[in-house]
């Protein structure tokens, strides 16, 4: 049986805590009384679902690989220069994924490769992708894994738009 139940957010940011809060009492099977309508978001933070960076090619202590599964797009992981850079995101169990989102700046060219067993030694090509540029904004990119399962996803950066690129947000999509 669901419950309704009315929020008014006093979040400062307005629409997009209710979006959230949305999905989390849609998740949990309860009505809201919103007077919008909602599509469905992906995961807020992947460090919610067990997810660590275990490996990042480059490190700024401002700006730690740890921002990337952090849910916010405000903190980041910044290279420091040259390419490829890559990081890797090894998740508590096997997880099955439909797509992952990213929200970078000044990527380029983007590979995602996939691990499935317990040590990241071994990863298969699983997709990539040409990214646009988007001067002054965050690149919002939606990348096909085509149903793959993994323990760990490799995220390899050859190319960017700069000599620097930041990660702001990896979601994923079941």
């Amino acid at each position: 049986m669901s419950r309704l139940v009315t929020y008014f957010s006093r979040d400062v940011k307005g629409w997009p805590g209710n979006a959230r809060l949305f999905l989390f009492f849609s998740i949990c099977g309860i009505l809201t009384t919103f007077g919008a309508v909602f599509f469905p978001m992906i995961e807020a933070s992947l460090r919610s679902l067990g997810a660590t960076v275990v490996l990042a090619a480059s490190n700024d202590e401002n700006h730690p690989p740890e921002n990337i599964i952090d849910g916010n797009t405000n903190t980041f992981w910044m290279s420091t220069g040259m390419y490829p850079q890559e990081f890797i995101i090894r998740f508590g169990e096997m997880t099955h994924f439909s797509s992952v989102t990213l929200d970078s700046y000044n990527i380029k060219h983007l590979k995602v490769e996939k691990n499935t067993s317990q040590n990241a030694s071994h990863f298969e090509f699983v997709a990539e992708k040409e990214l646009k540029r988007t001067e002054g904004n965050l690149q919002s990119n939606s990348i096909s894994l085509n149903g793959s399962s993994a323990t760990h996803l490799r995220f390899i950066i050859n190319s960017g738009y700069d000599h620097f690129v930041s990660v702001h947000r990896i979601g994923v999509n079941k």
